[in-house]
């Protein structure tokens, strides 16, 4: 099969197939602001910082404990989206959105 921008869009190659085996990283976007943790069954928000972020997932850093799955906001007026722990490194914490 040729490599055409055809086959790419039709899903014909994947990112795995292109990159040599790896999937392309997410571009990120350093952020440094201010968010905050919701968790199901809670009331009252966490504070943490979103060091950056990417369309997929983003780096936080909380100095309290996070769990595994939870709502981020970047607001605390707003909706956030939820998230899954992907890894964990002292207080710097790497989440997958989930939805």
């Amino acid at each position: 099969m040729r490599l055409t921008a055809t086959a790419i869009a039709d899903g014909r190659f994947s990112g795995m197939r292109l990159f040599g085996g790896k999937k392309p990283r997410e571009v990120r976007r350093r952020f440094d602001e201010t968010a905050w943790i919701s968790i199901d069954g809670t009331f009252g928000l966490r504070e943490c910082r979103v060091l950056d972020f990417s369309a997929g997932g983003a780096q936080i850093q909380s100095s309290e404990p996070v769990p595994d799955a939870f709502v981020l906001s970047f607001s605390r007026e707003r909706r956030g989206r939820r998230c899954k722990v992907v890894w964990r490194k002292g207080q710097r914490i790497g989440v997958r959105f989930t939805a």
